[in-house]
């Protein structure tokens, strides 16, 4: 399946999850409305953040992509702050991830260790 098909199928899943009370696909760069530019999020940023019992970080590539430097430095700078961020291709791999994490944490509300899963 393609990149935005996977997006989309990870986007319903984690709104339909009872951890995340918040979740936004974000659109990063600038885009052109009429004769202006529009300025969106950075360059680099996640395409997807969720909110539970803090933020939540998710970049989808393809099988083949590969994060731009601007996206590593973005990663960088997440994962200093102590958040995690999910590099996947796929909405099974972002699904086991989150399964893995709630065992991990045994379902109480602590602040998820800083952690790459994946580049």
């Amino acid at each position: 399946m393609g990149e935005a098909i996977e997006q989309k199928k990870t986007l319903e899943y984690l709104k339909a999850h009872p951890e995340f009370w918040l979740v936004m696909r974000i659109n990063s760069g600038k885009v052109r409305q009429g004769s202006h530019w529009i300025q969106l999020a950075p360059e680099g940023t996640p395409d997807i953040i969720a909110f539970g019992d803090c933020p939540y970080f998710f970049e989808m590539k393809s099988a083949d992509g590969k994060l731009s430097e601007v996206q590593q430095d973005m990663r960088k700078k997440i994962l200093d702050c102590g958040y995690a961020v999910y590099i996947s291709g796929t909405f099974d791999k972002v699904r086991k991830e989150i399964e893995n994490h709630e065992r991990r944490k045994g379902r109480g509300y602590q602040k998820a260790k800083p952690r790459d899963f994946g580049a």
